[in-house]
């Protein structure tokens, strides 16, 4: 470096420079808070820090407020109408390094607190012949509604606009509105599609009105997964629903209780065997009580005349009934099956018996489904009997000529017991006797 003096003298010599980097700036404005507002009055007290690093301060808004002193780190800060009117304002603060070389910015969210009722929407649905609390933010000095009420909550039951009017700490009043409209009034009937009163096996169906959700339920306990327009019931019981419309409105229906009918007894009884021989008879009974009625069929053609409980068997064929018992529920029984056999004349012409021989049993007891006779030197017709010990006729057989002697014969349908059979051929009877022991 090269310096000339005013005496013409020229000096030179070398100079250094050291250059050092400013420390950051760093700053913190504070936490957001929330404020009431104040009757002209409403202010918050600002804080922000700063490091050592960092100058002054300077604030700034994204709000209509204004700051008392925006180069101070403290200021206070007063909202402008729109700032309450949006409930918040934005609050910057900036600082700047030693050197002005850098800065440091953040920010502060105030809120201001207005009176409102509290609701999921500006409009409150009011339900049929329900009420709804308005409520509004506790905190004031007193609360006027337009219903006269001064309690900070008011439980309403007709539609219209309501409004409170809030007195703050300062004496100013600030006021607030909102809108109840009458929800759709949902209908509450059920009705049964057919008669409630039916009989075991059939079943009713109840509908309420379309356009809903719905809970059924029996005897007041929910029906697991009967949530549509539509139930079907098959058992007695007393059966209602909750219909809720889409605005959340409910309204429980009238009650419908069903009544099961018992269905007759199918079941037909015989008074002897179905088998027998022509001449003989057997009687069907089925199950009989007062108000019943009777329809007989032969292979599912009506017998003319036959209207009893019971019905005397004369010739072979299917034979079945239609019962309809007094709460008019029909059944059809059982069929029972009838064989008519032309049995041989035992003694024609009035002849004696020649012979009474024993018949020979195997095995004897009977411990399965089958017994064997065997008949000596005898291949003729002529007819079995077995009987029990109270003389009734258990089963009949006829025994064709050539069939050879040994027979045998089901006793599947026979109970346990003693049993006494017997064999009427043209000339001789053989008698024998047998236990049944399964």
């Amino acid at each position: 470096m090269k310096y000339n003096h005013a005496s013409g003298v020229t000096y030179g010599g070398l100079v250094r420079f050291i250059i050092e980097s400013s420390p950051l700036p760093d700053i913190d404005a504070g936490n957001d808070t929330t404020i009431q507002v104040l009757c002209g009055t409403t202010s918050v007290q600002l804080n922000a820090v700063i490091n050592s690093n960092s100058t002054d301060a300077f604030w700034w808004t994204d709000g209509d407020g204004v700051f008392d002193n925006t180069g101070s780190l403290n200021p206070v800060y007063t909202p402008g109408t729109n700032d309450i009117s949006n409930g918040m304002a934005k609050l910057f603060c900036k600082t700047y390094s030693i050197f002005m070389c850098s800065e440091a910015t953040d920010t502060v969210n105030v809120y201001f607190q207005l009176p409102e009722i509290f609701s999921s929407a500006d409009t409150v649905i009011l339900c049929q012949n329900q009420s709804v609390i308005l409520e509004a933010n506790a905190g004031f000095s007193s609360y006027l509604w337009n219903t006269g009420s001064s309690s900070s909550s008011i439980s309403i039951n007709s539609s219209g606009v309501y409004s409170v009017t809030v007195t703050l700490s300062g004496g100013c009043t600030m006021s607030d509105s909102i809108v109840v409209t009458d929800g759709e009034i949902v209908p509450g009937i059920i009705v049964a599609n057919g008669p409630v009163n039916f009989c075991q096996g059939d079943s009713v169906t109840l509908s309420a009105s379309p356009g809903y959700s719905y809970v059924w339920k029996k005897y007041g306990v929910v029906i697991p997964n009967a949530n549509s327009q539509f139930i079907t019931v098959k058992s007695n019981g007393s059966y209602k629903a909750t219909l809720t419309s889409f605005q959340g409105c409910s309204k429980t229906t009238n009650k419908i209780s069903t009544v099961v009918n018992p269905l007759p007894s199918k079941i037909v009884s015989a008074s002897g065997p179905l088998q027998f021989c022509v001449g003989d008879s057997t009687v069907l009974q089925a199950e009989s009580g007062t108000g019943y009625s009777y329809i007989w069929k032969k292979y599912g053609n009506v017998i003319s005349g036959a209207t009893d409980f019971q019905y005397t068997i004369k010739s072979s064929g299917k034979y079945k009934v239609i019962i309809e018992n007094n709460f008019g529920c029909s059944r059809i029984s059982q069929v029972k099956t009838v064989t008519v056999i032309n049995c041989p004349d035992i003694f024609p012409n009035n002849t004696k018996v020649a012979n009474i021989n024993e018949v020979s049993v195997f095995p004897n007891p009977v411990t399965g489904d089958f017994i064997n006779i065997v008949i000596p030197e005898i291949d003729e017709d002529g007819i079995i009997r077995i009987n029990n010990l109270k003389g009734q006729e258990i089963k009949i057989m006829h025994k064709k000529g050539g069939s050879g002697n040994n027979i045998s014969i089901d006793l599947s349908a026979i109970p346990n017991g003693f049993y006494l059979i017997q064999w009427y051929g043209s000339t001789e009877i053989q008698n024998g006797y047998f236990i049944i022991n399964r």
